[in-house]
This record gives structure tokens, sequence and C-alpha cells, in this order.
């Protein structure tokens, strides 16, 4: 019976001094360490050595010239875009309060410029009017996170007692609230 720990192979000496163990399956008549040896003793080259294959993928989106991204480009909106929240995200990555991406929310902008100076982590803007791309200082109302969520409360509220009255009502069919 053959002992498990015992090698089955055979210790190939390549040409450059190296000996290497090899398994049986891969013998083959291959005398060589490494492939970089195989060529090198063999004078061989890969035949793709040094071509350059056309890639329709990267011709069609690579930076050509004329294409200017940023605020250079033609595309450029002010860096202003509307996040999945619904709110109107700037691009500013030198604000501190900044996102990874580089993006800040405009109302908090607003807020700071109006009252000259950084938003505590607590504060939060409320929009009056509800309006989440309304961004002008009449429409924001500073307050910290405890009290916009009474406020949050005080409409359902509000809108609760509206309903019982019969002078707002909710469609189902639409999802929305109306006089």
């Amino acid at each position: 019976m053959a002992n498990p720990n015992q090698r089955t192979g055979r210790i190939i000496v390549c040409p450059c001094g190296n000996e290497k163990y090899k398994r049986p399956c891969l013998i083959k008549n291959v005398n060589y360490c490494s492939r970089d040896c195989f060529n090198k003793y063999k004078n061989w080259e890969p035949w793709n050595k040094g071509k350059k294959f056309p890639n329709p993928w990267l011709d069609k989106y690579k930076y050509k010239k004329g294409n200017v991204s940023g605020r250079r480009g033609n595309n450029w909106r002010g860096g202003r875009r509307i996040n999945k929240d619904g709110y109107v995200s700037i691009w500013n990555p030198k604000h501190p309060n900044s996102t990874k991406q580089g993006r800040i929310l405009e109302h908090r902008l607003v807020i700071e410029k109006h009252i000259g100076r950084m938003l505590d982590s607590d504060e939060v803007v409320h929009h009056v009017d509800f309006d989440k791309t309304n961004n002008s200082i009449n429409n924001l109302y500073l307050t910290t996170r405890k009290r916009n969520s009474k406020l949050n409360r005080d409409i359902c509220g509000l809108i609760k007692q509206l309903m019982n009255t019969g002078a707002v009502k909710f469609d189902t069919k639409k999802g929305e609230y109306y006089l």
C-alpha cells in the first residue's frame, strides 16, 4: 500500500538551475520551472505581444478631445440635482458637511448663509409649505430634531381634525387629500 505522504511526481531540473516538483498530471514532457523560464529558453514570444486590440466598448465611452465634464461641460446645470428623497442637492465638495460624493442639501446651505454660521448636527430645516424643492428663505424654518417631530405630529393632528369636520377628504383611488 502506498504511503499517502509520499510524493508520486518527479523533480524537474530546469535549464536555469531551479529544481521544481511536478505532480504526475502536470509532467507531460514539461522540463521548465515556470512559463517565463520556458519562454526565455525556447526563444518564444507570445503571438499578441505588443499588439493592441480594438475594443468597441472603450472606443465608444473613452474620453475624447472636446468632451468636457464638470463645470466646463455643456450639460452643467450648476451642480443641482433632486435626490431620491425629493430634496435639491448641490455639488459643493469643499463644504465640511458634504457627502462622500461632494453633495449638500440646498435648503441647509440657504439657512447657513442666512444665519451666518454652520448648522449643528441636531438642527433641522423645515419646509413650511411642504415643497422640498422650494428653498426660498421665506419657506424655510430652522428648528431642532425634537421640535420638528412635534411639528409633524401637530400637522397630522390638524389633518385628522379637518377630516373629522369634513373640510378635508382623502381619495383612495388617487391616494391624495383634497378639500
